[in-house]
């Protein structure tokens, strides 16, 4: 079981299986995992929230974050949603005992979205470079013809990049 508790929009309920990751779809069988995912955000499972005071004053405390950070930087967002958890006894003993720790880890994760859009750009880019590489050896060696279709045909482009081991 999985307690998913982003921003996200997800489902309520959402099976994952790790052979959906495999490139190879051929080993699909020989190894499967499955999770159950719960999305705490979603109304139908505000029950999970109700039966464990930790797990709802988490949620709280995250939701916080994200509303602050909306309007100002990521550190002072954290530290007011710490503040005022404490203040308000949501996870306070917790908060007291490991501020820095929490400060880091949230403040951390959320850098985790900045580099994960970061990384979606280089590999955009690099595609891009890729294909204009192709493209130009394509031309190079009088083969004109693939280089439009390497535009929409996706399995082309692949066995050109092999081929030409791009």
């Amino acid at each position: 079981m999985v307690l998913y508790e982003g921003e996200r929009d997800a489902d309520a309920v959402q099976k994952l299986r790790i052979s959906d990751s495999f490139e190879d779809r051929s080993v699909r069988e020989e190894f499967e995992w499955t999770a159950t995912v719960y999305n705490l955000c979603h109304k139908e499972n505000r029950w999970l929230l109700d039966r464990c005071r930790i797990l709802k004053e988490y949620t709280e405390f995250n939701e916080r974050v994200r509303k602050y950070k909306k309007v100002m930087p990521i550190k002072k967002a954290v530290d007011l949603a710490v503040e005022e958890c404490i203040e308000e006894g949501i996870l306070a003993e917790f908060l007291k005992k490991h501020r820095a720790e929490v400060r880091m880890s949230a403040i951390t994760e959320f850098n985790q979205e900045v580099y994960d859009r970061s990384l979606r750009q280089e590999g955009r880019e690099e595609g891009i470079e890729k294909s204009f590489k192709l493209m130009a050896l394509l031309h190079r060696d009088g083969r004109q013809d693939l280089a439009d279709k390497i535009i929409t045909d996706i399995e082309l482009r692949k066995k050109l990049f092999e081929e030409y081991q791009l």
